[in-house]
């Protein structure tokens, strides 16, 4: 029994050790579920900005033309995905076509 009792108190050390660990890892989620909460908070925050200052104003600015605009960006990409060639190729072959535009720059007037 003595065995026993001098075994038991030489582990006792062992799971002092392991509780402080096991509180220091607590310390650790606990800061870091912190830190995933502020950041979630920002970042909800900046959508909510985004939202508010682009894609708002943006389709404000356009109003009921949006619709009709992305129904052609839609159409356009379409049209494209069956463009193969601007030249002409053979009926067996595969190609594809890239159309860059430049245009002027969109400014809105305050």
């Amino acid at each position: 029994m003595q065995d026993g009792v001098n075994e038991l108190n030489g582990n006792s050390q062992k799971l002092v050790d392991g509780g402080n660990k096991l509180k220091d890892g607590a310390d650790s989620l606990s800061d870091g579920v912190e830190k995933l909460y502020n950041g979630s908070q920002e970042l909800a925050d900046g959508f909510s900005m985004f939202n508010e200052e682009a894609i708002q104003a943006l389709a404000d600015y356009l109003g009921d033309d949006l619709g009709v605009i992305l129904d052609r960006m839609q159409a356009v990409q379409e049209a494209g995905k069956a463009y193969r060639s601007f030249a002409g190729i053979p009926q067996d072959m595969d190609g594809n076509v890239k159309f860059i535009v430049k245009t002027d720059a969109i400014t809105t007037e305050d």
